[in-house]
């Protein structure tokens, strides 16, 4: 879906809303003065920051690190000088802890201040088992079809009628409103039963499908021994299964869209209606009924479903990617069903448009992804392409070739973005790096990488929290895009120079920001309560206790002018109950947060993310 994105803290009401919302140490109340610390932890080696966060100056005052057995463990003194400016209504002020090295929760207090949410110190299996397990949590409570598990959010299967789909000619739009109606291409129905719902939406798209897919598959294949792996490997499979539905081999045919998002006052669409997705299956509608493509939804072929047509580079280069990570895990798991998705990856990889079009293509309407870089994408689907290859036994060289050519190609272009949907130039380099022994082309790749980083240091260094990231959308992915590319290049390089801007990235994103908020629902104690999210929304909880969609990660803070014109879904759930928007007190010309569930710029999640 395209844009859309968090916990909620009164200004006016402070203390009875904390009592609700958050831990009264993290939220917004008459005082002026906050303490901003990444909320889920640090091992006892990271770099440890933390800030205040005032509307007037402060002079150095003192700190304490206090465990949770109410012991002063550590003191010190906040710096005499203020960060880069905020806003003109706040003052921020750094200070570190890097000393602190022993296991435990603490809190941290600063004289004349106020306390900081509680945060761990502890390993990295005790950090982020949960975290992870939440993040898994979140892909299986936004399954499509029949395979939910209804422990999660009550789960019923949904979109039975996907698996016998009709496939239309391409929709047209113009200003993200469809024209006119949708015409079947008079071809047998398929089934693209499955998947997972592209975000807050019940759509489902190649576009991000194919790249959540294949960063899955790269934490499976490096990963095999982490806890939980075994699930994680089953919900990578569910997307690869989804995936391969929609390549009709026989025909050379790709499908790139199930369901439609917006429609016009004849056709109704996706985002028109707000409902749990079994709702849909209960519909009882015919041709021509205004609801019709709801229940049964179209399916939009690449080309108009021409046998044997190109496909846009940026799709076929990340669907190698996602089948190329396919074989290199299942090959000894499943050797059927690696050769078939070894033999996907290479039919999708030869039929890449070239000459790219000048638009790419993404899903209809093109303004929900408005991708326009595919370069990056034909290289990671190369390398892993050429890494299956040498594990079937067969010939890599041309697809290992070609990922140089095209590593390269970006490389020179200066256009490197941080790692996300719209660039994965990032995990191609790293991968690519492993692949080849060529000396020159490795320091071709560190190269690239370390240009990736530069631009967001540049960034950090204006900015009073060290983002490296603009506030015009998509922030929270794009921070921690960030901070994989500094992993990889570190790695690579042995460069620790990085490590200070990769720590603040994640620090941001778990807490440590203008608005005291983690932007991952159940990290620490203030995350985001009011998703622009049908299930959660309608099923979960909306004051932060169980249910919950654990693991939904949100854009977190936008530009201001994202959230004008705002509404609440009809038939959504209002969340905050007393329409307070409190954290808007934190924000800045630049970057607006509202934990609201009418707020898609801040608080709806994504698959992508």
């Amino acid at each position: 879906m395209p844009p859309s994105r968090n916990v909620l803290f009164s200004i006016l009401f402070g203390a009875l809303i904390a009592l609700v919302w958050a831990d009264f140490s993290s939220s917004a109340s008459s005082s002026s003065c906050y303490v901003r610390v990444n909320q889920l932890g640090f091992t006892p080696s990271d770099l440890k920051t933390a800030y205040v966060f005032s509307t007037s100056q402060v002079s150095g005052p003192s700190f304490s690190v206090v465990s949770s057995s109410g012991k002063t463990v550590l003191t010190g003194s906040v710096s005499t000088s203020a960060r880069p400016s905020w806003s003109s209504s706040w003052f921020t002020y750094s200070f570190t802890f890097d000393s602190l090295q022993t296991t435990g929760t603490y809190t941290i207090q600063v004289k004349d201040c106020g306390e900081s949410p509680s945060f761990q110190i502890g390993s990295n299996i005790e950090l982020y088992t949960s975290f992870l397990a939440n993040s898994l949590y979140y892909f299986q409570a936004n399954r499509d079809g029949p395979d939910v598990n209804h422990t999660i959010l009550q789960r019923e299967p949904s979109h039975l009628t996907d698996a016998n789909a009709t496939l239309y000619k391409d929709p047209t739009y113009k200003n993200d409103v469809l024209q006119g109606t949708l015409e079947s291409l008079g071809l047998p129905d398929v089934d693209v039963s499955g998947g997972w719902f592209d975000a807050g939406d019940y759509i489902k798209f190649v576009e991000t499908t194919s790249y959540v897919v294949s960063m899955m598959g790269v934490a499976v294949r490096d990963y095999p021994t982490i806890e939980d792996a075994g699930p994680f490997q089953d919900e990578f499979k569910f997307g690869l299964d989804w995936l391969t539905k929609l390549w009709l081999p026989s025909k050379q045919i790709l499908l790139l869209q199930v369901g439609i998002g917006d429609g016009n006052s004849q056709i109704t669409g996706d985002h028109d209606l707000w409902r749990l997705p079994q709702a849909d299956d209960a519909l009882k509608v015919k041709p021509g009924d205004s609801e019709y493509y709801i229940k049964y939804r179209p399916v939009f072929p690449n080309d108009n479903a021409q046998s044997g047509a190109k496909i846009s580079p940026n799709l076929a280069g990340r669907l190698a990617a996602a089948f190329g990570l396919c074989y290199q895990v299942f090959h000894k798991i499943d050797s059927s069903y690696a050769s078939t998705c070894l033999a996907n990856a290479q039919e999708i990889y030869a039929l890449a448009e070239s000459p790219a079009p000048k638009v790419l293509t993404t899903c209809y309407p093109y303004d929900y992804y408005p991708e326009d870089e595919w370069v990056s994408d034909m290289e990671l689907g190369a390398v892993e392409l050429s890494l299956a290859e040498s594990l079937a036994g067969s010939n890599a060289k041309q697809h290992l070739s070609d990922a140089a050519s095209y590593a390269k190609q970006g490389i020179s272009s200066g256009n490197g973005d941080t790692l996300n949907l719209y660039d994965v130039g990032g995990l191609a380099h790293y991968e690519l790096y492993k692949a080849s022994t060529d000396s020159s082309l490795h320091s071709t790749l560190i190269q690239g990488l370390k240009d990736i980083l530069e631009s967001g240091a540049s960034n950090a260094k204006k900015d009073a929290f060290g983002l490296g990231v603009t506030f015009d959308a998509d922030v929270t992915p794009e921070t921690f895009g960030y901070f994989l590319v500094s992993s990889f290049y570190q790695e690579l390089s042995g460069d620790t120079s990085y490590t200070s801007f990769a720590q603040n990235q994640k620090d941001f994103v778990f807490g440590a920001n203008p608005w005291g908020s983690a932007f991952i629902v159940g990290i620490g104690g203030t995350f985001p309560h009011c998703l622009q999210h049908q299930i959660a929304n309608l099923v979960g909880s909306l004051n932060g206790t169980p249910p919950l969609l654990n693991g939904a990660v949100v854009d977190g803070p936008s530009s201001p002018s994202n959230f004008d014109g705002l509404g609440l879904p009809d038939g959504a759930r209002s969340c905050p109950a007393d329409k307070s928007d409190p954290f808007k007190a934190f924000g800045n010309s630049k970057a607006r947060y509202m934990d609201d569930a009418k707020a898609w710029p801040s608080t709806e999640p994504a698959q992508d993310y």
